[in-house]
């Protein structure tokens, strides 16, 4: 996880850990991702290319939706961002 800052419409600004993919890239609510083969203790059962509709700052994870509206909470370095 890497260090992040945003301001809220308040004016003050938050700092949190950001979530990185497994290449070092921020993960933001919106972004198309493909999710690794899952682990031991993962509740999906393969890959999957999804959105992401949550992300969990203090735990490093984020909520991926796949192709059927399932929804999967993932650690950040299992996801790999697609496109830039």
């Amino acid at each position: 996880m890497g260090k992040s800052s945003q301001m809220l419409t308040n004016g003050s600004k938050v700092d949190f850990e950001s979530v990185l993919d497994k290449n070092g890239r921020e993960v933001s609510v919106g972004d198309e991702v493909d999710v690794d083969e899952p682990g031991s203790s993962d509740m999906h059962q393969h890959s999957f290319r999804g959105m992401v509709i949550d992300v969990n700052h203090e735990q490093g994870y984020v909520s991926v939706s796949d192709q059927d509206d399932d929804c999967f909470d993932v650690d950040g370095t299992s996801v790999t961002l697609i496109g830039d």
